[in-house]
């Protein structure tokens, strides 16, 4: 193999090695970079999720009839030899890139699953889940709030509390309401002693 061409200035040096790839010092991601093209919030995130939803909502329009009922059919190893089957191997040296990947394991998954929503299936642990729950989810997997402190959930955390309250309004309609400090004012998380019946004296980590 030929040497390589001395590089261009302003650009990264690349050694190859046997094989003749290239090891070149990977430039920093812009915007479609490994971050942008990946990533489910900024920008750009929301169309990269809607392709992958599709695909998504593609394989379980898909897997339902061949699924054709409430189970797959078959038992035990006629699931296990169709899900092998889609999804191997687990850890392939080279990958076939997100869409096919996504497409075969969800496939896989809803081929081989037990549907709640079957109207053959009897009631059991898990209920079928609502549509706008599903939806729901996905935005906040999106958004991935953490529910540790203001700066990580902002929104989300004022949700919580309004939701928190409610209902614990309908469980105790004249308790007074909580009262708290504001997140500028807030100590730093402290251990504190505390008695509850039953469990005697206990230390507890208090985050306000």
């Amino acid at each position: 193999m030929p040497p390589a061409p001395p590089p261009t200035p302003g650009e990264p040096s690349v050694e190859r090695g046997a094989s003749g790839a290239s090891a070149a010092t990977p430039p920093v991601p812009g915007a479609e970079g490994v971050r942008g093209g990946r990533v489910a919030g900024g920008a750009h995130g929301p169309e990269h999720l809607r392709a992958l939803t599709a695909i998504v909502l593609d394989a379980l329009a898909d897997a339902a009839p061949a699924r054709g009922g409430p189970l797959p059919a078959g038992g035990p190893e006629a699931v296990e030899q169709n899900t092998r089957a889609l999804c191997s191997p687990v850890l392939p040296e080279e990958g076939v890139g997100p869409e096919a990947a996504l497409g075969d394991v969800v496939r896989a998954v809803a081929e081989g699953a037990a549907d709640p929503a079957d109207p053959a299936c009897v009631a059991h642990l898990h209920c079928p889940p609502l549509a706008v729950a599903a939806a729901a989810d996905l935005a906040g997997a999106a958004l991935n709030p953490s529910m540790d402190s203001w700066d990580q959930a902002p929104a989300a955390g004022v949700i919580e509390e309004l939701t928190t309250a409610a209902l614990a309004r309908l469980v105790h309609p004249t308790a007074p309401p909580p009262t708290r400090s504001s997140p500028a004012a807030a100590p730093s998380p402290t251990w504190s002693p505390c008695s509850s019946p039953g469990n005697g004296r206990q230390a507890v980590r208090c985050a306000w």
